[in-house]
């Protein structure tokens, strides 16, 4: 191999060095091709040590990524050639190169659960500053880390829906500072935690007269709900009442619903006549 010398006699040192693709904890280095370069030796360490921490060696190509970096601060980088495999014939190192991994957005705070219902519940937590938007995440509390549902919203607020009574859910919220998620928020808030509401209990029972005389109207149907709260009443044959009245015989469905929750119960009671 044929090696590339300047002037002075020595190696030729690469040139061109720019930083791209900074995010929070990673960032890609690039320099312009020695002629007859054979691979590229990088060494790496965070400004102010006066140690070179890391040292990648025998790149082939014009750029590397370096990850596990830490968000926020800035690094010193210089890369060197060579013209042939090992390090026998090596450039001087480069200049001194700095890049600076990305601030993350502040980790949200101040998460409430309000307006918790049967199937439904608002999120709030206090806005970061200069956040784009925030990942939710919930899941019922028993299930595996797998169940993890996620969604994007602009606003500190979040309203869950389709929800199963009785249960209890965890959230959380990661922060974004733009659309991409480059520099997102180091990562989710701790898990809230919340129960949804479940029915009160009810029951139906009911006490039925039945028609006295063939082809009559004399049924009845008292109809008892066993429980504390508000309801309303959907017979079958349109009555809206508890109780009816003036029956002739037939089948009566009812279904009686909580004012308060929405929860249902139902019944249905035979009137029977003399034959």
């Amino acid at each position: 191999t044929t090696c590339s010398w300047d002037v002075s006699g020595t190696q030729s040192v690469p040139t061109g060095m720019y930083a791209s693709n900074l995010q929070l904890t990673k960032a890609t280095m690039n320099w312009v091709a020695v002629a007859n370069g054979h691979h590229y030796d990088i060494r790496f360490r965070e400004q102010g040590s006066s140690t070179w921490t890391i040292a990648l060696n025998n790149i082939s190509g014009l750029s590397i990524q370096q990850n596990q970096l830490t968000p926020a601060t800035t690094y010193e980088w210089e890369v060197r050639s060579a013209c042939s495999a090992g390090n026998s014939s090596v450039s001087a190192w480069s200049s001194t190169q700095t890049l600076t991994t990305l601030t993350p957005c502040s980790i949200v705070s101040n998460l409430t659960t309000t307006a918790v219902g049967l199937t439904d519940a608002t999120l709030t937590w206090d806005a970061a500053g200069g956040a784009w938007g925030y990942v939710v995440r919930y899941k019922p509390s028993t299930a595996p880390n797998s169940a993890w549902v996620s969604d994007t919203t602009n606003t500190n607020s979040y309203i869950f829906s389709g929800l199963t009574a009785g249960t209890s859910y965890k959230w959380k919220v990661l922060t974004m500072c733009d659309s991409t998620g480059i520099n997102n928020s180091p990562g989710y808030t701790s898990p809230v935690q919340f129960t949804t509401l479940s029915c009160n209990n009810f029951s139906l029972t009911t006490t039925q007269n039945n028609v006295v005389c063939n082809g009559g109207g004399d049924g009845s149907i008292d109809l008892s709900v066993n429980g504390s709260g508000s309801y309303s009443y959907s017979w079958s044959n349109g009555a809206t009442t508890e109780d009816l009245s003036s029956l002739s015989a037939g089948v009566y469905n009812v279904t009686v619903t909580d004012n308060n929750w929405g929860c249902t119960s139902s019944a249905s009671v035979t009137i029977s006549e003399s034959s």
